[in-house]
């Protein structure tokens, strides 16, 4: 079920003309406790959803059962960020029980998804910064979709599972960044082969949120606490803290953070 960006875009445009003005009203991102693996739902203004993974197993389909009464689960977007199964799997289960309007995916080892695309729904800009047209990689890794969330004042880096190689060669329009970064959704479930220094040097950064589980792969790697902590950021995990939510009010620029084991 391939579905080419360039129509998702087009979805989008045309769901922002149906709706009109989307100004006002709150947008949330949620990443999800899905043990050691990746799902993220984002809730519009207008209460359209985008989840980016499906975890590894029936987690985020439990997750979603509380956002939507029994029978009417409705996502307007999915997008897998890449194929591992940690970010894969999940969705069998959430295609089954919920109706899904677009789904977007890389196949065949080659990104679907264009460098320097965007998608627009109800306000909120998905900016694509990666992988470039025509790349392919033997490492599904490599071919991570990375997106940088833009409502307002607010802005969320997402970044599946790249690696520090790649983030250091992506370029982030910077004038769309007010100021500080909100959320870095870290990637790899804060493997030390994600972390570089230096990428994380050119952001100014609010706090990190780590989606990792129980695991022998010594995730996450310390080098993003100690990060945080010499610069005054905040770290989620959502192996200590349960499922992450964050809440942006663009009528007045603030955002709240609140966490389900707390």
């Amino acid at each position: 079920m391939s579905l080419k960006l360039t129509a998702v875009i087009y979805f989008a445009y045309i769901t922002l003309a149906l709706i009109g003005n989307t100004s006002s009203g709150n947008l949330e991102l949620t990443v999800l406790d899905v043990g050691q693996g990746d799902a993220i739902l984002i809730k519009t203004p207008h209460n359209r959803t985008i989840l980016i993974d499906g975890g590894g197993d029936y987690e985020a389909s439990r997750h979603l059962s509380s956002y939507f009464s029994l029978g009417e689960c409705y996502l307007d977007l999915v997008i897998l960020s890449h194929p591992h199964a940690d970010h894969l799997a999940g969705l069998t289960r959430i295609l089954e029980t919920c109706a899904v309007s677009q789904l977007a995916f890389n196949a065949d080892y080659v990104s679907e998804f264009v460098q320097g695309e965007k998608i627009l729904l109800d306000g909120v800009t998905l900016h694509f910064l990666w992988p470039p047209e025509d790349y392919t990689s033997s490492d599904l890794n490599n071919l991570s979709v990375i997106i940088l969330l833009d409502y307002g004042e607010f802005e969320a880096l997402l970044t599946g599972d790249a690696p520090s190689q790649i983030l250091t060669g992506i370029t982030i329009p910077k004038h769309l960044i007010d100021g500080h970064l909100e959320v870095y959704k870290v990637p790899h479930h804060g493997s030390r082969h994600s972390f570089s220094s230096t990428f994380l040097e050119e952001l100014l950064l609010d706090q990190v949120i780590i989606s990792v589980g129980t695991n022998s792969f010594g995730h996450p790697s310390a080098d993003y606490q100690k990060h945080c902590a010499d610069r005054n950021c905040s770290v989620y995990r959502t192996d200590l803290d349960g499922t992450v939510k964050v809440v942006y009010n663009a009528n007045n620029g603030s955002y709240t953070t609140t966490t389900s084991n707390n």
